[in-house]
């Protein structure tokens, strides 16, 4: 097979693009002359920790979010954006090192559509988790993610192989590692949003072929009820043109006729 990491690049090019995004109004605290100002609030290695290990309310990050209003109010697209949203410099590494493994695996073997329903479906399932199982009302699924990937990944591996599972990698066992601590610390993670992360992951190895049906079903009668209706909005022009010139040759015959029999 040749490995096929095309859409993989990008997705991790939008996670990085996320963090950057996220970190961005606050790059004068970090460097620059705001950085004496927030140096007298607390001390620079406070401010450096904050970026390896935290997540800043920042517009996107509030924005992006999942939240339990967002989701009252129609928005679950939010479950979506908070994937890619991670707590930290090196909460986002080991999520780029481990979808560096995943990503391209899932994307040669099952395609690129079946890869970005296991990682929706992986965020989906860390943001559902977090808000009706955990304490937090808003979360961020990219850790979590980048975990049900990993399920993913050895739930599909366990179905190809009929029950063998391959040993986890030393960027796997980081991954876990860094998920551990980061539940620990960080509310908007939290233990719940790793368990539904790994929950969400597991789940799309068993129906993201399904889900890949249904929308083909769903396009493909979208298709044909365009191309109906398309198809009868020009005939029906036509048709009414064609009456009209039909019923106007009859009307004028029949008009000539008259007048020549009164003759």
């Amino acid at each position: 097979l040749q490995r096929r990491a095309v859409v993989s690049r990008a997705l991790q090019m939008v996670c990085v693009a996320a963090f950057v995004a996220q970190w961005a109004p606050l790059v004068h605290a970090l460097v620059g002359p705001g950085a004496a100002a927030a140096a007298a609030v607390a001390s620079g290695w406070e401010l450096w920790l904050a970026l390896l290990v935290a997540s800043p309310p920042t517009p996107l990050t509030l924005s992006w979010q999942a939240d339990a209003v967002s989701l009252s109010a129609g928005h679950f697209g939010c479950l979506l954006t908070s994937s890619v949203l991670h707590s930290g410099l090196a909460s986002l590494a080991v999520s780029l090192a481990s979808l560096e493994e995943t990503l391209p695996w899932l994307e040669t073997l099952d395609g690129f559509v079946i890869m970005l329903l296991s990682y929706s479906l992986a965020g989906a399932g860390v943001g559902l988790a977090q808000l009706f199982l955990g304490s937090q009302t808003s979360g961020i699924a990219g850790l979590g993610a980048a975990v049900g990937l990993e399920v993913a990944v050895a739930v599909r591996c366990w179905r190809y192989t009929g029950g063998k599972l391959m040993p986890p990698t030393i960027t796997c066992i980081c991954l876990l590692c860094v998920a551990t601590l980061t539940a620990v610390y960080q509310p908007l993670v939290g233990p719940w949003g790793i368990l539904g992360g790994v929950l969400g992951g597991a789940l799309s190895a068993v129906v993201a072929y399904d889900i890949l049906y249904i929308m083909r079903v769903a396009i493909a009668i979208t298709l044909l009820l365009g191309v109906g209706a398309w198809k009868l909005l020009t005939w029906l022009p036509r048709t009414v043109w064609r009456f009209v010139v039909g019923v106007s040759a009859v009307l004028w015959g029949t008009l000539v006729a008259v007048l020549q029999a009164l003759r």
